[in-house]
């Protein structure tokens, strides 16, 4: 029986991620127990069919971003710095309507440009509104 997880909607607006970046965040919630996945960076590569320095590059951007923290995991072990990295802990941070200032804005934009009147403006004001429990 397939197991249900949530995601942040907030994910699919966030305009400066990439569908990697959005393939990770969800794997990472699928897997995560009390918002924290214990995995490797090769494991994600791997589960989300991309290659491991893509998937690097997505937690990067993640991190960036504030949709997760990262706590790399250390113990004692023969590598040249004297600690053996095992794997990292991804913390999922769920920012409410954290982008909601970003499409604010974008339709503030549109308004000017007069593809958008200000009545159509504000109901979708209104319905954002409606959401957030303002």
């Amino acid at each position: 029986m397939a197991k249900s997880f949530k995601v942040n909607s907030s994910i699919f607006y966030a305009p400066k991620l990439t569908t990697n970046d959005k393939i990770i965040y969800i794997y990472l919630c699928g897997i995560a127990k009390d918002n924290k996945a214990m995995v490797s960076r090769r494991e994600i590569a791997k589960r989300c069919s991309i290659a491991k320095q893509s998937a690097i590059n997505s937690l990067v951007r993640l991190e960036k971003y504030d949709f997760i923290k990262t706590n790399k995991n250390k113990v004692q072990g023969i590598y040249r710095t004297g600690l053996l990295h095992l794997t990292n802990t991804y913390t999922i941070v769920r920012p409410d309507f954290k982008y909601s200032d970003m499409a604010e804005n974008k339709i503030k934009a549109v308004v000017k440009s007069g593809e958008l009147n200000l009545r159509q403006y504000d109901g979708i004001r209104r319905k954002c509104d409606d959401k957030k429990g303002v």
